[in-house]
């Protein structure tokens, strides 16, 4: 989403607010087709049906920037700004006066998606509830609104198998406050979901002597709680019988500190002949602060109903600021603490919020530690999002390391096997990485010679499991090829991202045909690249099937020049090889060759500065280093007012802050001049970046948005 002001300035900002929009529309809305809605205020017949539709739409951006609309709220992003007016539909006036459009680059659906969402409807005075509009598999899904796509978000089917009038598949209804309610989550931005809550209206006697009994009115809204946050739909009202009559109204009035936020969700004024039964507004919530409920001394409420006056009447209500709730990590006592590892920061929580845990977890290793999981009693954390509401209180959560242990597995391969061979196979074992390793010696039968393993005999475990091969032949002679290493693309001076091309030639000098000769590449972070004659098991070993006698073939290795790189060695061996007359491979001569260059490397640095304008805590900020090759990324924090500088090697790279909620970037000076943009390293030049935020209040801006809705009947 782009954001412009009036004057035409081309200054872009971030907006990090999410857009929550609730409509409860008119219409047999269903997944494929939609029919004429009735309009608000429309008279409807006694004893029939009448089904309100309620469809919640969220609309939001992901960590990319990128927004999700409904199409029906998509602008196109060159429609002529002066011709707009002035309104909530197309822009917002800041606190000094100033009208900012927004407009929408796309209407695609982003990644985001909401936490936990919880939706009531009280169903107006007079009308019965008649159920649910079911679908076809139970499930209460997500749908897009382009092509009626299925896409993220549900209802929370909270029902426990139990279906009857009043429940299905999470959706309920309570006779007692005549409310219904449901909660729904991972709602995707530009997403909607649809319920369908059906009513049966009452009788009417319009030769009644009694108002209540001539006329009955009906206004329904929607009201939708999430992250401690509250927003009421549209109303929409209906009615039946006589319009000449006399009415009142019901009016509701905040009293002392009002928070700016809730003053386009005041309930709106309703009308009622005097007799009719009439249900109070939801109270409405906003974050910090706490409702106190609708008050009004001129009339009896009980279960959220009265009975209208022959008067006018106002219900009043008020506010007051309420504490926000720690969020706390630490690691028990007795875990051990891997390199570089750094706590998540400590964060403040309205209740009611959705908080998301780390995003470290349960089974990830961080620098050969094995993360255990966040453990805590003081809530109950959702398994398959990790997450929970946060209630009145602080909250710790405790998490845990283990040295990380991975295993060396052995295996035979080949055709040629001894009987019973896996007799012959060692156990497999486990070890810590750095573990200094010596790979197990096998025992070979009568006839048969252990050709050996595809691995060195003593290495250094890594952070990962690892599976060793070995190969049989049967005993008779012996043969010698050699095996000889060249650079192909020799230069007298290699840049960092350089590629140097080995070509490996390995020679049968014996009489008669060799095959399956396995070669090995032994510098790690060579590999052998796809050639003729020969074929790649993986970056560190070929087989080649056959060479002919006197013949030869070449293999063919390459390697990619690092900065830090000063003697670039590597060495490539015949590990092993076979022939058709039973004569194996001469053990008595070392197959190895060896190619040694020297080098002189530079570097270059990147120095990162971050600056903020205006007051707010005191706290890091992550940046994100990462090449558009994705063969390096890091990731580095600093303070307000510092500086961090590291070494980094040519290349292009992609810069990024992940910018805190309470934040916005005000500009990016230096290298780059915008967040998330490309830099273009060349070998030892120095780079210097500087971030600017400006830290902003929390209120009404964290919030989402307004609500429409409409009703529809079915006449019998």
């Amino acid at each position: 989403m782009n954001i412009l002001k009036d004057d035409k300035k081309t200054n872009l900002y971030v907006m990090i607010i999410f857009l929550l929009l609730i409509l409860i529309t008119l219409g047999a809305l269903t997944r494929s087709t939609i029919s004429s809605p009735l309009e608000d205020e429309s008279t409807v017949a006694p004893n029939s049906e009448l089904t309100y539709y309620i469809n919640i739409d969220y609309s939001g951006n992901d960590n990319d920037g990128n927004w999700a609309y409904y199409k029906e709220q998509c602008i196109a992003k060159d429609f002529d700004i002066e011709s707009l007016p002035k309104t909530e539909e197309y822009g917002w006036f800041d606190d000094d006066g100033t009208f900012y459009y927004y407009w929408f680059d796309t209407c695609e659906i982003s990644n985001a998606k909401s936490g936990y969402l919880y939706v009531e409807d009280v169903i107006p005075a007079g009308l019965t509830f008649n159920g649910f509009e079911k679908t076809l598999d139970g499930t209460i899904g997500a749908y897009t609104n382009d092509e009626n796509l299925i896409c993220d978000g549900y209802v929370i089917d909270d029902s426990e198998g139990l279906e009857d009038l009043n429940n299905y598949h999470g959706l309920h209804y309570d006779e007692e406050t005549r409310t219904v309610s449901f909660r729904i989550k991972n709602l995707q931005a530009g997403c909607r979901l649809t319920i369908g809550i059906k009513t049966i209206t009452p009788s009417i006697d319009e030769e009644s002597e009694i108002p209540s009994e001539k006329r009955k009115d009906f206004y329904n809204f929607t009201t939708i709680h999430g992250n401690g946050l509250s927003a009421n739909s549209n109303f929409v009202h209906a009615y039946m019988g006589q319009d000449n009559l006399r009415f009142w109204s019901v009016n509701y009035k905040f009293e002392g500190e009002i928070p700016k936020e809730v003053e386009e969700n005041l309930p709106i004024q309703t009308l009622y002949v005097a007799g009719s039964k009439v249900a109070v507004s939801p109270p409405i919530n906003i974050e910090g602060y706490e409702f106190s409920g609708w008050e009004c001394d001129e009339v009896n409420v009980e279960k959220g109903i009265f009975t209208m006056p022959s008067k006018n009447i106002t219900f009043k209500g008020s506010y007051r600021s309420i504490d926000s709730h720690k969020v706390r990590y630490q690691l028990d006592e007795s875990s051990p603490i891997p390199k570089d590892y750094s706590l998540p920061e400590e964060r403040n929580y309205y209740p009611n919020e959705t908080v998301r845990l780390d995003i470290l977890t349960k089974g990830d290793v961080l620098n050969d530690y094995r993360f255990l999981g966040w453990e805590t009693n003081d809530v109950e954390v959702s398994k398959e999002d990790r997450d929970f509401l946060m209630p009145s209180h602080d909250i710790t959560l405790t998490g845990k390391f283990e040295e990380a242990k991975y295993k060396v597995e052995y295996k035979f391969e080949g055709e040629i096997m001894p009987p019973n061979s896996d007799e012959y196979l060692p156990p497999t074992q486990e070890f810590l990485p750095g573990t200094k390793v010596k790979l197990e010696n096998v025992i070979s039968p009568s006839g048969f010679k252990f050709v050996g393993w595809n691995k060195d005999s003593k290495f250094e475990m890594p952070s990962h499991d690892v599976i060793v091969y070995g190969e049989w032949v049967v005993r008779y002679g012996n043969f010698s090829p050699t095996i000889t290493n060249e650079i192909v693309n020799e230069k007298s001076r290699y840049k960092s991202g350089d590629t140097i091309q080995y070509k490996i030639t390995i020679t049968n000098t014996a009489t008669f045909r060799i095959k399956d000769i396995i070669v090995k590449e032994h510098n790690e972070e060579s590999h052998f690249i796809e050639g003729v004659g020969y074929e790649k098991n993986t970056d560190h070993f070929v087989t080649i099937p056959t060479i002919e006698p006197g013949e030869k073939v070449e293999v063919y290795a390459e390697y990619v020049v690092k900065e830090e790189d000063q003697i670039i060695t590597n060495t490539a061996e015949i590990m092993g090889a076979i022939n058709d007359n039973n004569y194996e491979l001469n053990t008595d001569v070392a197959y190895k060759a060896t190619n040694e260059i020297t080098r002189q490397a530079s570097n270059s640095t990147l120095k990162i500065c971050k600056k903020v304008s205006g007051v707010g805590p005191e706290r890091y900020f992550q940046f994100n280093i990462k090449s558009t090759t994705e063969e390096y990324e890091t990731s580095i924090r600093i303070k307000e007012n510092e500086c961090r500088t590291i070494i980094i090697n040519q290349g292009t790279y992609i810069v990024n802050e992940i910018i805190p909620s309470e934040y916005q970037l005000e500009n990016v000076k230096g290298a780059i001049t915008s967040n998330n943009s490309e830099l273009i390293v060349e070998d030892g030049n120095e780079y210097e970046i500087t971030f600017t935020n400006k830290f902003k209040r929390k209120g009404f801006l964290h919030s989402f948005g307004t609500t429409i809705n409409e009703i529809i009947q079915e006449r019998k």
